[in-house]
């Protein structure tokens, strides 16, 4: 019986490779330990290649026209946040904001991404996943009525299915629109977390919803190679 045993094929070295190479070609795997590295990294190995691009995780959109909608500022006086939970294990690679502001903003917004603790934003340093500044100038004036912001995380984030993080905006000048529902809760796996300079916490904003969409580049294994290479190894052991 096989083993599995979960290991990437990037993590063999070159000259292991060669060694192996040289070790099919003559029908049998010489070294016990390579033999070993070898079941590890063929028969179980997993190589990993990226979809052709991210896909939509979450998405939450306030509607627009109708009642409670309207934008919450985001301000020197409050910071605001929407917690979401990750759908998709892989990357987090990128973080739409349905967000504009007023014509006297002119002092840039704060982005983290932050984990979360109780359901609302964890403030520790050790929490703190991804942070930048966007620029006044990224922002539309007044309220969105769509995703307006792409926030570019670089090379991405590593997210699990499951956990929730917070995304988190602040500035320290005048206000930002972020557009925001209550009439009734749009995302139940979220919610608005409002914390005024004052506090050094936030505090959840039951049922209200403000709009982000996230993106996740999910891995994905070639399986037809892992399983040829596995079928030269077997065959290499029983020839030896």
């Amino acid at each position: 019986m096989v083993a599995v045993i979960h290991v990437q094929i990037m993590n063999a070295t070159s000259s292991q490779f060669s060694t192996l190479h040289t070790s099919l070609a003559r029908g049998r795997v010489f070294n016990k330990t390579l033999a070993s590295s070898a079941a590890a990294l063929l028969l179980v190995g997993r190589v990993w290649a990226a979809l052709p691009g991210s896909q939509i995780d979450q998405s939450i959109l306030t509607p627009q026209g109708q009642g409670e909608n309207y934008g919450i500022a985001v301000s020197a006086n409050q910071s605001l946040a929407q917690t979401f939970v990750v759908g998709l294990s892989g990357m987090l690679t990128e973080v739409d904001l349905q967000m504009g502001r007023r014509q006297p903003a002119v002092a840039p917004l704060q982005f983290e991404l932050r984990r979360t603790a109780s359901g609302v934003p964890n403030l520790s340093a050790q929490a703190l996943l991804f942070s930048t500044t966007l620029a006044t100038n990224l922002f539309p004036l007044g309220m969105p009525y769509d995703f307006a912001v792409a926030v570019d995380l670089g090379n991405g984030i590593p997210v699990s299915a499951g956990e929730q993080l917070a995304v988190v905006c602040s500035t320290t000048g005048d206000w930002y629109y972020w557009s925001s529902w209550k009439l009734a809760d749009i995302y139940p796996s979220g919610s608005t977390c409002w914390r005024p300079m004052s506090r050094s916490y936030f505090v959840t904003l039951t049922g209200q919803d403000s709009g982000l969409q996230t993106w996740v580049l999910v891995p994905e294994p070639l399986s037809l190679l892992p399983l040829g290479l596995a079928l030269l190894v077997f065959y290499g052991r029983r020839r030896s």
